[in-house]
């Protein structure tokens, strides 16, 4: 869909995105092998990093990680703020919620946004960003992040190779996946940071 498209949508009906239109064009990562141009469509100048939240709550991503301080809030309200209230009104009433580290500076990633079905998954990814010993620039960091979003292992493979300049193996992607899926952390494990579970969104 065309971004001209877009424009005649959102000219037409200031209303929410529809899944449909949000699963052709949910984020597939800043690097992918895929040409993908939607940051500069008009959903995404619209909403910005709130659009994955609205994927949240569709089911179409199992999470959604942001800066959701003040100051992450302040660059949200600079887009379509009308757009955007209809979005968290949605998210709201879809029982999205999210983790958050309430510390200034540092990393943006502070709000993991999820469903209950994935609160595990929101805690595990918490903990792999701001309390593991592993460092964020190893590909079983990256992969996990990745993995955790939502993204395809291919999307995610061809990150690590841009990024890190690592090649992953079937092995590796075995092993990784193994570990993933068996780690449970939570929020006790994660003290003494000032982590906490925000039950609805306000901007």
């Amino acid at each position: 869909m065309t971004n001209i498209m877009l424009k005649k949508i959102f000219t037409r009906k200031k209303d929410i995105p529809s899944k449909s239109l949000m699963k052709n064009l949910v984020d597939e990562g800043l690097i992918s092998e895929t040409d993908n141009k939607k940051s500069e469509s008009s959903l995404f100048d619209k909403l910005g990093e709130m659009s994955g939240v609205l994927a949240v709550a569709y089911d179409l991503k199992p999470l959604a990680a942001l800066d959701f301080t003040t100051y992450g809030k302040n660059k949200i309200k600079k887009l379509d703020i009308k757009l955007i209230n209809k979005v968290i009104d949605f998210c709201n009433k879809r029982d999205v919620k999210y983790i958050h580290y309430a510390k200034r500076g540092g990393m943006y990633l502070k709000s993991i946004f999820f469903r209950p079905k994935n609160y595990q998954k929101a805690v595990n990814l918490m903990y792999m960003l701001w309390k593991s010993p592993i460092s964020l620039n190893k590909p079983y960091v990256q992969f996990y992040i990745g993995k955790s979003l939502g993204y395809t292992e291919t999307n995610i493979k061809f990150f690590i190779k841009e990024k890190l300049g690592k090649t992953l193996t079937e092995n590796q992607i075995k092993e990784f996946n193994n570990k993933f899926n068996k780690d449970k952390y939570t929020i006790d494990d994660m003290k003494p940071l000032k982590i906490k579970i925000v039950d609805k969104i306000l901007l």
